[in-house]
């Protein structure tokens, strides 16, 4: 809010308005949580070299998320390469049902999955590094 005063009295004055960071966020390459990633590296100097494994989680997650909400929770090639998801599909928290060599089968998620994401996703935000 202070920049916005600050740059709204130098247009006042006929000066060119300041700019606080240097990159914003349409600056990122990418997209989704990937690019909100970058931004929070490069911006805010956010470390996530701590919470890696937790990082590698909430992709997957995505991949999910993306999957039900533009696929029609159909599960495309790139959600069985992810090999926390086929984790989960072996430890039976997420299903990939009526799936076949040559087809994709619709993705289920079991209440167990949410049991485990919770802790994952609670430590990644407690213990990321700012």
């Amino acid at each position: 809010m202070e920049q916005k005063k600050k740059n709204k009295q130098a247009e006042d004055e006929g000066k060119e308005p300041q700019t606080l960071l240097e990159i914003t966020y349409k600056d990122m390459a990418g997209k989704g949580i990937k690019r909100a990633r970058q931004y929070l590296e490069k911006v805010f100097g956010v470390s996530f070299d701590s919470v890696k494994e937790q990082w590698d989680e909430i992709n997957a997650l995505a991949k999910l998320r993306n999957s039900i909400v533009h696929d029609d929770g159909v599960a495309r090639e790139n959600i069985e390469k992810d090999g926390k998801i086929r984790q989960h599909v072996r430890d039976s928290r997420i299903e990939i049902t009526n799936h076949a060599k040559n087809s994709y089968g619709r993705i289920v998620i079991k209440r167990e999955y949410l049991d485990a994401i919770l802790p994952d996703t609670v430590h990644f935000f407690t213990n990321l590094e700012v």
